[in-house]
């Protein structure tokens, strides 16, 4: 994830979807400042899992 904010140039934020049982991602993403802001039922499939969507704020 280095250089995020250069990658996302102009961008307020971004969100991004995780597996909920992907705990180290998870781990790695609050590191980096990302925090839950929701949940997408189901999302992915084989195995169906939900999916947490996790923002990071770029711009004040």
């Amino acid at each position: 994830m280095k250089g995020l904010e250069s990658a996302a140039s102009g961008a307020e934020f971004i969100t991004l979807e995780v597996r909920q049982s992907n705990e180290r991602a998870i781990a790695l993403y609050r590191k980096r400042g990302f925090v839950k802001v929701g949940v997408r039922k189901d999302f992915y499939e084989k195995p169906t899992e939900s999916a947490d969507l996790m923002t990071k704020i770029l711009k004040d």
